[in-house]
Formats: C-alpha cells, structure tokens, sequence
C-alpha cells in the first residue's frame, strides 16, 4: 500500500499537455509539472497513472451526437470502441466511436418511439452485447439487446411493473452499469422512495431477474451507482444521506441490499466508487462547505465507516452544486470531478495517491459549456490506462473526455 500523498500538485495552465512518464522509483507522488509525474524517491517503484485531462467531444446546440454517459465496448481493445447515449431528444440517441471524438448514431435506434420520463439507459456486457433500457405505453421497463453493435436488437425483458427509465431531468446520474467480466449487469428502479430494486443479468443481458426490494430510504431518491468492481461486489448510494443513519446499497452475489446505517452529525451527499476492488463512497455535506469524507462502503450486516476527512481546493460552497463525480483507476490511485468554485464555468480535476485518503486539486479545463448546477453526473470510468469521463449538461448539452 502505497505511503500518503505527500505534495500539493500545481497547476499549469487550464489544459496539462504531454503524457504522464513512470520514472524508475517511487509510487507516492509529490508534485505534477504538467503532465510530468514527481515521484517519491524514498519509495521503490512509482506506478503510471493518467493526469491529464482533455474533452473530446461537446454537444450543444444543433451537434446532438455527444454522448451524456458512455460505456466502453469491454469485448474490444481499450479505447478502440465506445457507445453512447444522449437524452436530449426524446426517443434518445444511441451513439457509437472508434476515436471518442466523432459520435454516430447506431445503425438501428432500439427506441423509435418517445419513452416515458426523463428519458432510457444503457450498458455494454462484458461479451461486448449493447444493453437499452427504458420504458414505453404500458411497459414501465423495456431491456432491449443487440450483439451486433446495434445493427438488430431484441427485447429480453418487460415489466409492466418495474419502472427502469429514467427518473430525474437532466444532470442525473446513471442507473444501468456492466462488469468488465463475467456478464453481471444491472438497472436500478428508484421510483420507490422507501426501496431500491435491482433488474440484473449474469449472462451478458440474455435473461433477467428482478430482485429483492431493498430498504433505501431518502429523501431524495436518485440512486448513484449500480458501481460494480472487478471482483463482482458493488455499491450504490441515494441521495442524501441523512443524519438520522441510512445504509448504502451493498452487491451481495447478483443482487443488492442494504448495509447497516451510515449515522452523521449531518447529512452528506455521497457518491459511490471503487479503488480496485475496494468499495468506496465521496460524501460532502449537504448544505455546504468544502470538508469532504471519504466513506469504506459497508457490506450485508456493517455500516459504512469512516475512512478520511480533508478539504479541497476551489469547490463550490452551496449544497446542490457540490456534486462530486468520483472513479478510480486502482486501489492507489483515483479522481474526481467537480466544478470549481471562482471562476464558475471551469471543470476541476482531482487527484487522489493514496487509497483516496486525500484529495488534491491536479487541473482545470474552462469549455465553451459552462457547468450547470448539480454538475457532473455522468460516468467517470477506467478503460486500459486511461480514464475516460461525461459530464452531463442541461437537457441541451453534453461533454465527452478523457484523463491520459
């Protein structure tokens, strides 16, 4: 385990250019020039990870085709093919790259008719199959599949019951998420403000199953995640978590329950993710502040517990603006994504080194698309040895990148 972050890292304009070099020694990083990575002498080996940001694509106005969230094609070679969604159309917009900077639409929309809500989801399975998720008329939920890049799709699953659309306008977070391997994929229905159920497959999305509703209760009944690690756990948080105890959503074998209440003084916002395959959730205080805590996600039977307490740099104040979009790239190394404080119309970029005991302030990039309140609920994802990001605008924007 590596030593904690020792530096601050120091910014170097609003856009890092090169690539990040691995020097003979260290994996505690002291300081970031650039893109060129300081290492800790004292430490035998320093590992590569990616730090510098760069938007691919933007999608405003009449350029429809840049996704809100993403999935990479875990059936292809890291960064050689991505698909995409976008609401901002109802039917939405199924999207697909080889370079993440054109977008198309695939050949075949699996929605051609208006969908019901705030708009549809979807997931790409460990075996490379294309997951839509959404519902029409009088099917609340509809699991379309397509194995051939959305050349054909068929319908797997219907519910008039379950409801797997998507509940909130835009920015909201996505809901439908797929193992890297091993074919788990899963939808949440949150339109239960007391429960949580989870619609999963472990078969690359060929069969469903609806499980068991799980206690969840919040007042805001938006649900982060499903989150799933390599080793097939996962975490989902709601909402807000209240000072009066409320549990995180915890994978226990393809479904998920509930763990014991994470109790607070106050109530915090929360963010799932994973560190490698440690299940981890960024909270930050719901009316405000820059304090942030980093929460070890629980399991069947144990709460959340406290893993690190500490400030950070140039975040907005106000409680619903402060929406952190967390991710991790190992059990080292992980980021977040906010947007900054002073100016408002910048995208802070954060860099954890220690096992996301801390937090610094790593670069900043100013798009023409100024953030919106409520920020960045978009997908912010490891594929290969990059991490690749949307931050999800207004019901009119959209924006693609990458962390290399």
């Amino acid at each position: 385990m590596m030593n904690k972050l020792l530096g601050i890292f120091a910014l170097v304009g609003l856009l890092f250019a090169g690539v990040s070099v691995a020097p003979a020694k260290a994996q505690s990083v002291t300081q970031v020039l650039g893109a060129q990575l300081a290492c800790d002498p004292n430490v035998d080996s320093c590992l590569f990870f990616p730090a510098a940001p760069a938007i691919l694509c933007m999608g405003t106005g009449a350029n429809l085709d840049c996704p809100q969230w993403f999935h990479p094609d875990w059936s292809q070679a890291a960064g050689t093919r991505f698909f995409g969604i976008t609401n901002r159309t109802n039917p939405p917009r199924y999207l697909t790259s080889t370079t993440g900077i054109t977008w198309t639409l695939t050949p075949v929309q699996p929605f051609t008719a208006a969908v019901l809500n705030f708009g549809a989801y979807m997931a790409v399975s460990s075996d490379g199959s294309l997951l839509a998720a959404s519902g029409q008329g009088a099917n609340l939920c509809l699991i379309r599949r397509s194995t051939d890049q959305g050349a054909n799709w068929s319908t797997v699953f219907s519910s008039l019951v379950q409801t797997c659309s998507v509940g909130f306008g835009n920015p909201t977070p996505p809901g439908m998420y797929c193992a890297e391997t091993g074919g788990y994929c899963a939808v949440f229905n949150m339109f239960n403000g007391a429960t949580v159920t989870t619609i999963y497959t472990t078969d690359n999305g060929v069969n469903w199953t609806i499980g068991t509703a799980y206690a969840h209760i919040s007042a805001d009944s938006q649900v982060w995640g499903p989150i799933v690690a390599s080793d097939g756990t996962g975490i989902a948080t709601r909402g807000v978590n209240s000072s009066g105890g409320q549990p995180f959503g915890s994978k226990q074998a393809a479904d998920f329950t509930n763990t014991l209440p994470l109790v607070t003084a106050i109530n915090l916002n929360c963010r799932p993710f994973t560190m490698g395959n440690f299940l981890r959730a960024f909270c930050r205080p719901n009316a405000g502040g820059v304090t942030s805590r980093i929460y070890s996600g629980g399991a069947l039977g144990i709460a959340p517990t406290l893993q690190a307490s500490f400030t950070t740099a140039d975040v907005p104040t106000s409680g619903g603006s402060q929406d952190f979009q967390p991710g991790g790239f190992n059990d080292t190394y992980g980021y977040a994504i906010t947007s900054s404080f002073s100016p408002a119309n910048r995208y802070n970029f954060y860099i954890s080194g220690d096992g996301a005991n801390s937090f610094v302030l790593a670069s900043q990039l100013t798009p023409t698309i100024a953030p919106i309140f409520g920020c960045c609920r978009g997908n912010l994802m490891r594929w290969g040895n990059k991490m690749y990001f949307t931050v999800a605008g207004t019901s009119s924007q959209a924006i693609f990148g990458a962390i290399q």
